[in-house]
């Protein structure tokens, strides 16, 4: 088996009309961490970190929104719309089920020593369901109390998202999204066996496949790779596993990977019995993302001095993004996953084709891209590729 890119999307669509914006600032996050990661394991949350940007973006004004909106996917949109999107997506996403728990949670961690708008504050509580904490930032205090929230909110998968804060950093926000999903069909712990993993650089590993044949799976296959969808018991969310054909490398894949392929793939899924071997991972990945960001299009929220955010305090204060971090968790096993993740923004001042007559058999033994995403909104939860099982 060769890499494969394993896709656990979770699409989060803010508005029907900024709906493809959205995708495409998601395609363009996964593209550019891939290609820094290409030769290693890779887990983001794009709907962690776009819910972070946005309640963000509510503080911005000038050039600087302008910048952020522009990729984000969200130019155009006023506070008020963006908070009715969140609203509705928020509590579509915390309906989905006793057999799945999914957590999101937002919070507002503001220096005391700090003004901040009523009306940025009250965004936040409001449409992003934020809790607002003043804390004392020249206290080492501070950072812990932080870590601590994040820790809770992930059930214990993440900690230490922030190693300290300083005097003059005026906020940090915080968005975490816990994740624990049952398998609609489990694999059978009896079927689990060792068997060869193809790395990129041509050697071979052992590591544990699990395996799961009988009945109908959601399946497709094209010229550039073979996808199956994996559904949880709650009927709504799935993780989508994408291998590439073994005339293509995992990044000439990824290399295909825009907005509008990805929306076709993932419509182009048919019932189809096989038999599907796919690898146990498990793994942790943490990223600061504010160079990512700034090649996107928004270097100026970077940038001391020219960032404006004077919808969050007084634009003397000269508030700018001095960081922006997450940390990512997911193990996938015979039972089910488990996911986490946690975006921190810190804030400096002065998310049908014919059924084939023959059964699939999609051997996952080579480096793959992984989807985790909830059908009904069609938000991206988690999303990354898999270069080597047991790193």
């Amino acid at each position: 088996m060769k890499p494969w890119f394993f896709a656990c999307l979770l699409a989060l669509s803010v508005l029907p009309a900024a709906a493809a914006k959205k995708d495409s600032f998601t395609v363009s996050f996964y593209k550019a961490m891939a290609k820094q990661a290409s030769n290693e394991n890779l887990l983001i949350s794009p709907f962690s970190l776009h819910t972070a940007l946005t309640m963000t973006y509510t503080g911005s004004a000038g050039k600087t929104r302008t910048e952020m909106g522009d990729t984000l996917g969200l130019a155009g949109q006023t506070d008020a719309k963006l908070g009715q999107a969140y609203k509705r997506i928020l509590g579509s996403l915390g309906s989905i089920g006793n057999s799945t728990q999914l957590d999101i949670a937002s919070g507002l961690f503001a220096n005391s020593r700090y003004k901040l708008k009523k009306q940025f504050l009250d965004t936040g509580k409001l449409s992003f369901d934020a809790g607002v904490q003043s804390l004392d930032f020249a206290s080492p205090q501070a950072a812990e109390t932080i870590n601590k929230w994040a820790l809770d909110k992930t059930q214990g998968k993440i900690d230490r998202v922030i190693e300290r804060t300083l005097a003059s950093d005026a906020l940090c926000l915080v968005n975490a999204v816990y994740f624990k999903g049952t398998w609609l069909r489990e694999f059978p712990l009896k079927h689990s066996e060792k068997d060869d993993f193809n790395l990129q650089n041509g050697s071979i590993k052992k590591v544990m496949f699990m395996r799961l044949k009988d009945g109908a799976f959601r399946y497709q296959e094209q010229n550039a790779f073979q996808a199956i969808k994996l559904p949880y018991l709650d009927g709504r969310t799935a993780l989508y596993i994408f291998l590439p054909s073994k005339n293509l490398t995992l990044a000439q894949l990824e290399s295909r990977l825009t907005d509008a392929n990805l929306r076709s793939w993932m419509t182009g899924f048919y019932d189809q019995p096989g038999v599907l071997r796919l690898p146990r991972f498990r793994m942790d990945n943490a990223h600061k993302l504010n160079n990512v960001l700034s090649g996107l299009g928004m270097p100026l929220a970077f940038t001391r001095g020219k960032a404006d955010f004077s919808l969050m305090a007084d634009p003397s204060n000269e508030i700018y993004i001095s960081s922006v971090f997450q940390k990512s968790f997911i193990d996938v096993n015979e039972k089910g996953t488990e996911a986490a993740s946690a975006t921190t923004v810190l804030m400096g001042g002065k998310g049908l084709f014919e059924k084939p007559p023959e059964p699939f058999y999609m051997v996952v033994d080579r480096p793959f891209l992984f989807i985790l995403r909830d059908d009904r909104t069609g938000a991206t939860l988690f999303m990354g590729h898999i270069v080597d099982p047991k790193s």
